[in-house]
């Protein structure tokens, strides 16, 4: 039933507050789960945002932090049981290597292709 208080600035009201309420309870969430979150896992997650910024940048260490984040990703997989991830970061790993080694041996006359837009 419709109440009188209900006008339009009062239901702006309780909506504000109701978001206000899932995004404090979203952080909370967060919080906890970050906190229940492994070194090796930070770490992993760590390594791939350094290897995403030095591909932007096109340098070639970008290869060593992509690795090491493959390999602390395929540990934690395979201790979680997710095998079917394990062969997909597998492939991953196999890619990254070919991707180094190209990269090491490609013809210093040709040049590298520049990165215009991400």
């Amino acid at each position: 039933m419709w109440n009188k208080s209900h006008t339009p600035e009062n239901l702006k009201c309780v909506f504000r507050h109701i978001e206000m309420n899932e995004i404090g309870n979203y952080l909370s969430e967060f919080w906890v789960q970050l906190q229940h979150t492994s070194l090796l896992e930070l770490l992993g997650v760590g390594f791939g945002v350094v290897q995403v910024l030095l591909a932007r940048a096109n340098k070639v260490l970008l290869y060593p932090f992509g690795i090491a984040s493959i390999v602390i990703t395929l540990y934690v997989l395979y201790g979680a049981g997710l095998y079917a991830e394990v062969l997909l970061n597998l492939y991953y790993l196999v890619m990254s290597i070919y991707g180094w080694w190209h990269w090491l041996s490609r013809s210093p006359e040709k040049p590298a292709v520049q990165v215009s837009y991400s």
